[in-house]
This record gives structure tokens, C-alpha cells and sequence, in this order.
């Protein structure tokens, strides 16, 4: 019986591509030969399988990692007849250029749950600007982790990252669609993956997670005078009014409807009830607070 393979590319950017693959009945006999025109780094989530690259060869399992440079020729086989899934990364060239790849490195525990935790993401993932952007870096995170366990230079140090970290706020708007991880990288001059180490170093927080919030923020600003929801949700970068409502309620907790129910009810509390009049309403527009009538400032 010969073997099947299922290769799925899920993301792809100008700093990464992840593929899933997953291999059916992987036999003794090695498959063919495969030229790799790109370097790659193997992650393996269930299974095992030896790969050959060139001359020699590696078992590779969930506690390995495989690191496969560009211009090789590689083939895989197996000690007995078996399955096997991993994620395939394919990284950028500037993102692995000067490093001396070894064939395999041990899977630290980090990496294990990363590599777990992108593939749970993968899994359902939504494909719209919000969600590929966290894939981007939790993929970009994994690559990172793997060339620092072979590359210690790949580790920024506090105070670098603490400068790259408000370099980058400083480019981050709250406004529309989250800013892709490759673009903000570029615009800093650094890699995507130095920039994503940095960042959560500095910060405490993934980068994509931290756009995430100060969109959510913003959307706490808007929602106590907001009439529609689904404007504001694509005002501020997401996909659908069910896309935002999800991300709020992961954050703060509660729905964004919830959430303006309660704040308007504060505001009558505090105000009286004619702070919202619905005379005096104005659909949000981002960018554009209405200020108070000349008569409120004259009986205030």
C-alpha cells in the first residue's frame, strides 16, 4: 500500500508560510527525493518519521525539531509503517540567514505548547486580517524559539527590546486593520520574529494581542453613543459585528452590547436622564467625538 501525503499551506506572508502536513501509511521504502528551495523548520505533532536530508538521516519525533536549509534534497520514511502530522515552517531568508541549522534540537516544553497552540489555532482558524495576523506570530514566536535554542544571538536584550518596543507603539494605530507583523518589522528595520521576541519581552503582551486591545479600547470610547454596531466593528479593523463581539467578550468579558447598556446606564445615573436624550445621540464615527451643544456649555 503506498503511502498518502496531505500538504494544506494555511498561511502565507512575505515573513512566513506554515503548512500542515500529514502522511498516511509512511512505509520503509524513503519517498521520493524533494528539492527544498526554501529553508524549513519542522515541527512534528503526532507520530514519528525519519528524514533523510542528503546523506544522512534523523528520527524525528514530538520531542524533535527539524531544521531543513534551503538547496537540500530530502526524503522520508519510516521504521516500520506509521502515520505522522507536523507543521512546516518556511520562514523568510533574512530570518535565517548566518545561521549554522543543525539537522535536529530537542523541543523544549515552550515550543511543544506553542507549536500545540498554533495548530489549535489553525484549526479554526477564520481567515480574515485579524485572525492571520496572530497566526503570523505565533508562527513567527515558534521559529524564533527554535533558532534560539541554536542561536543564542537570536535573544534580544531587555533594553534593546524595551527601545524596539516603543518604537513599534508608537507606529500602532487603534484604527482599522490590525498592522501585519511583516510590515511593522519592515518599517523598524528588524526581522519579524526579532521584533515579535522584543515586543513580549518588553511588554508582557504578543503583539498582535496588544493591537487587539488598544482596538478594544478604542471601542470603549465609541460604544456608550453608538448606534450601530456593525460600523463600528468595521471602523475598527474587524471582519463582521460577530468577529468583534467575540474579541470583546474574550477581553473585557462581557458583549459590546452589554457593555453600552451598562454605560449608558451609568451615565444616567451620574448625569440624569437627559445625558442620553435620543435627540442628542450621534452615531459613532471614528475620529469624530461629538462635543457638547453651546446650550449644555452655557448651563453647565
Amino acid at each position: 500500500m503506498q503511502s498518502k501525503l496531505f500538504r494544506h499551506t494555511l498561511v502565507r506572508t512575505s515573513a512566513i508560510g506554515i503548512d500542515r502536513v500529514i502522511c498516511r501509511g509512511l512505509s520503509r521504502e524513503p519517498t521520493p527525493e524533494v528539492h527544498e528551495s526554501e529553508t524549513k523548520v519542522i515541527v512534528p505533532l503526532s507520530g514519528a518519521f525519519v528524514h533523510h536530508i542528503g546523506r544522512r538521516c534523523w528520527y524525528i519525533d514530538a520531542n524533535q525539531v527539524a531544521f531543513v536549509p534551503a538547496g537540500q534534497s530530502t526524503r522520508d520514511s519510516h521504521t516500520a509503517r506509521g502515520d505522522f502530522e507536523c507543521l512546516t515552517l518556511r520562514p523568510a531568508v533574512e530570518l535565517v540567514d548566518g545561521v549554522d541549522l543543525p539537522g535536529t534540537a530537542l523541543a523544549e516544553p515552550d515550543l511543544q505548547l506553542l507549536a500545540a497552540r498554533l495548530a489549535a489555532q489553525l484549526r479554526v482558524n477564520e481567515h480574515t486580517a485579524s485572525a492571520d495576523a496572530v497566526l503570523e506570530e505565533l508562527a513567527l514566536q515558534l521559529v524564533h524559539i527554535a533558532l534560539a535554542s541554536v542561536s543564542p544571538a537570536h535573544m534580544p536584550q531587555l533594553a534593546a527590546a524595551h527601545r524596539l518596543a516603543e518604537r513599534a507603539k508608537a507606529v500602532l494605530s487603534p484604527e482599522g486593520p490590525p498592522t501585519r507583523l511583516s510590515e511593522l518589522a519592515s518599517r523598524l528595520s528588524v526581522s519579524p520574529t526579532y521584533l515579535t521576541d522584543a515586543f513580549r519581552r518588553a511588554v508582557g503582551l504578543p503583539l498582535a494581542r496588544y493591537q487587539l486591545r488598544l482596538r478594544l479600547a478604542r471601542a470603549l470610547v465609541e460604544l456608550p453613543r453608538c448606534r450601530d454596531l456593525t460600523k463600528l466593528a468595521l471602523d475598527l479593523g474587524f471582519s463582521s459585528h460577530s468577529h468583534f463581539t467575540t474579541a470583546f467578550r474574550s477581553v473585557m468579558h462581557c458583549t459590546p452590547s452589554e457593555y453600552r447598556r451598562q454605560a449608558r446606564a451609568a451615565v444616567v445615573v451620574l448625569d440624569g436622564p437627559r445625558a442620553i436624550d435620543d435627540r442628542r445621540l450621534v452615531p459613532s464615527t471614528i475620529g469624530d467625538t461629538p462635543g457638547p451643544r453651546s446650550k449644555d456649555l452655557e448651563s453647565a
